[in-house]
């Protein structure tokens, strides 16, 4: 995505946040972010702390592509290069398109108005699950890279693929998909984590099954894991 040319607010001043967040990127760029950072040249890059997956699997260019994930320690980061991402702002106002030309209008005239909106980000990324950030990322600001190849855990993959980024589905699937991050960057999740409640009207031989998907760590490479340096 694009640029606009953003001028950021007079008199900066580090905001409250969160201490990670992640980026979901080719297996390439995933991997050498440890080495050079990732910079996203003249575009933004998403942030989020929970899809991760879906941005992976909408950047891979083939099937057999395997998704990277980057876990990206905030403490280096300029607090005035963060953003509300656009689809928030689009999805949050009362501009909806009713065509895919005239949401691209309004997505555009948000992009070119960012810095108005800059305050926001905190509200993007808890609504949405999403927000934006204009400057490089530094190497050592990654703390964490992970590989998936999602022809191994139907589980997992099938999970990714359905995700769907809008308001109504951040509030409803907010468990799972924090799950699925979770799982992503190799911690483990438990079927009570995946399912909330409904775990407990499942029989007994289909909740081992899936409790066995979910443990299963195969397919799942960490590439790195190093928490980030400060200075």
């Amino acid at each position: 995505m694009k640029k606009a040319e953003v001028k950021k607010p007079a008199n900066p001043r580090r905001r409250n946040g969160p201490e990670k967040l992640y980026i979901g990127t080719t297996e390439k760029i995933a991997k050498s972010a440890p080495v050079v950072g990732i910079d996203p040249g003249r575009d933004y890059l998403y942030l989020t702390d929970t899809y991760p997956g879906y941005f992976a699997f909408y950047g891979s260019t083939h099937s057999s592509d395997r998704y990277g994930i980057v876990e990206v320690g905030l403490a280096l980061l300029d607090p005035e290069a963060f953003y509300p991402a656009d689809w928030y702002l689009e999805q949050a106002s009362r501009r909806h398109g009713k065509t895919a030309a005239e949401r691209n209008r309004i997505l555009n005239a948000y992009r070119k108005n960012l810095d108005q909106h800059q305050s926001k980000w905190k509200t993007s990324l808890k609504n949405l699950g999403v927000c934006m950030y204009s400057d490089p990322i530094p190497k050592k600001a990654i703390r964490r890279v992970t590989v998936y190849d999602p022809a191994y855990n139907p589980i997992i993959t099938d999970a990714i693929v359905a995700t769907r980024l809008s308001l109504k589905e951040h509030k409803a699937n907010l468990r799972r998909n924090r799950a699925l991050t979770r799982w992503l960057i190799g911690e483990e999740i438990t079927v009570e984590d995946w399912l909330g409640k409904a775990a407990d009207t499942m029989d007994k031989k289909e909740k081992e099954d899936l409790a066995d998907s979910l443990q299963s760590k195969w397919g799942l490479d960490v590439f790195y894991y190093g928490p980030a340096k400060l200075g």
